[in-house]
Parts: structure tokens; sequence; C-alpha cells
């Protein structure tokens, strides 16, 4: 097994290659590729890598760029479900939930585009203030995501691995429901507006490949 020190060697160099590849200003924020409007029954495809959710190279962090978001509308103590089913059982999804405040008229375009960084805590507030858009400078606003809720498909994991302790964040959940490959979060809304999630995959079979995009169908209710 490699050392703590060796895998913050290797964290370190990915993330001064990541600074080099996509080079930012400090109010840069990260332009998303087709994040998609949920609503209540609805049923959409994602393409999401084996680590997208959490990757140990990343400081253990999820990657913008290998996972994908979706966003819905929510009022005042509605309850949503969201369940990733992945097509293949060896990936497992992951899922973080955040709120936009500001959008409790419910525009769901305004603003939601973009997101702070290439990386995202799965477990913890994303703010970036006074962001611009890192390719054009255009100025974007204020982009800021209030965390609610996250967790991972732990069917059919390695029993050998602590999750918690490979990722190095003690607050990410883990998930049963008996079927390797799928995840259901539920949480109920505090506040009316708009909620933004990304799906991405975490702790993948070796025989995984991690750069490879994987379809996960993702299904979101609302209570009425």
């Amino acid at each position: 097994m490699k050392s703590i020190q060796d895998q913050s060697r290797k964290s370190l160099a990915l993330l001064m290659a990541i600074a080099i590849i996509f080079p930012t200003v400090g109010d840069a924020a990260t332009k998303l590729s087709n994040p998609k409007t949920f609503k209540n029954g609805n049923v959409q495809g994602f393409n999401v890598t084996s680590r997208g959710w959490s990757d140990l190279n990343f400081v253990g962090q999820g990657w913008t760029h290998n996972s994908q978001f979706g966003q819905v509308k929510l009022r005042k103590r509605q309850t949503l479900s969201i369940k990733v089913i992945s097509s293949d059982q060896s990936l497992h999804p992951g899922l973080t939930l955040w709120y936009r405040p500001g959008t409790a008229s419910g525009n769901l375009k305004k603003g939601l585009a973009y997101v702070p960084t290439h990386n995202y805590p799965q477990t913890a507030d994303w703010d970036q203030k006074n962001a611009r858009d890192e390719e054009t400078q255009k100025r974007v606003g204020n982009i800021v995501m209030k965390y609610m809720a996250n967790g991972y498909d732990a069917d059919g994991n390695d029993p050998n691995i602590d999750v918690q302790q490979q990722v190095g964040n003690p607050k990410v959940v883990s998930l049963k429901d008996g079927i390797p490959g799928t995840v259901e979060l539920r949480f109920q809304a505090s506040k009316a507006g708009i909620y933004q999630f990304a799906v991405g995959g975490i702790n993948p079979y070796p025989v995984v490949l991690a750069n490879k995009k994987f379809p996960v169908t993702v299904q979101v209710s609302i209570s009425k």
C-alpha cells in the first residue's frame, strides 16, 4: 500500500499540472458543460467518470469536468429524491446537493451555468465572489453554493477499504440499497429556490478505467 506521503506527492503534482492546463485568475469561474434542469418525474442521462465525485489523486475532492450537474426548483419543505443508476455496477455513483441563494424567484438559468472552480468539496459550501468567465473574463457575479447533503453508493465496495479514510473526509455519507451501482439521496428543502447537484463516481473497482466516461441514469422525484 502506498504511503500517505507518496499519495500527497502525487496529489501535489496533479494539482500543479491542473494549474497549467486550466490557468485561472483569483476570481475565475468554471463554466459547466451541459447542466440539466429537472422537474418531478424527469429521467435524464449523465456521463461521468468512475472518479468524478472523488479522485484520490485530487486530494479526494470532486472533479468538475468528470462529473455532471443538474438543478431543480423546490418549495420549502418539499422532499427531493435523486436516484442515480449506473450502466456498469462496478461504477459507484456519488452526489452532492447545494442550495443556490438568490434563486427563490425560480429562475433556472441565471448564473447556474457557472461554478467556482475545477474541483469541488463534497461536504461543504462552494463560493466565489465577483466571479469572471475564465475564458472571456466577463463578470458573472457572485457564485454562492450552500452545502445541503451528500451520499455515495456503498453496495459492493471492498470491505477492506475504509472509504471515508481513503477520501480523507469523514463527512461523506455511505448509502446502501442492496444494488451495486445505484444510489438514492433524499432531502427535504429548508428554503424555496434552486438546488444544484453534482454526480460522479467514487471508489471504483480496479478494472474500471479512471478517465472513461460511463452513462448513468438520473431520476428525480419531488413531493407535492
